[in-house]
């Protein structure tokens, strides 16, 4: 899977229900928006939004479901986002927040194989660093949270509703 290919599976990733949530969050999904409330603040997500929605509308029902429930809400917006989000949100008296990067990255080169490669060096004697980290253990550190993310135990694959 290339970076592109990568990118797009994020996107179609982003607004779906995962199979799993952390104990006491109520998850709601409608249309192309998930709602999460953690009983204290909720958060809003959703997926690419179809050209011609309503997105004052959208906005307006969102903050109508967390008011009933006295929750704070955080929109989470990502630079490539539809056009108009900002200044619906804007209006609606949200507030930006941080910026927010996304890494989608392209395959390491031992994608595939059970262990990693070994590169001799002529540094090979030396002992690690403390500082020192294994690169190859990033590609497990992002197979966990995507398991945690989006409840699937494969990283290639989107996770199936029951």
């Amino acid at each position: 899977m290339d970076v592109c290919e990568r990118w797009a599976e994020w996107n179609r990733q982003r607004g779906r229900v995962p199979e799993w949530h952390p104990v006491g969050v109520v998850v709601d999904a409608q249309g192309p928006v998930v709602r999460r409330h953690y009983g204290t603040h909720g958060t809003v997500e959703h997926s690419p939004l179809a050209p011609g929605t309503d997105i004052a509308g959208l906005v307006r029902v969102q903050q109508e479901a967390f008011a009933e429930r006295c929750e704070p809400v955080e929109w989470k917006v990502y630079g490539h986002d539809s056009p108009g989000l900002d200044r619906a949100l804007t209006a609606a008296g949200f507030t930006a927040g941080w910026e927010r990067s996304v890494l989608i990255v392209g395959p390491l080169p031992d994608e595939g194989r059970d262990t990693p490669s070994v590169v001799a060096s002529d540094r090979s004697a030396e002992p690690p660093r403390q500082e020192t980290r294994n690169l190859y253990g990033v590609r497990d550190q992002a197979e966990r949270a995507w398991k945690v993310a989006t409840g699937s135990r494969d990283p290639t694959r989107c996770p199936t509703r029951r």
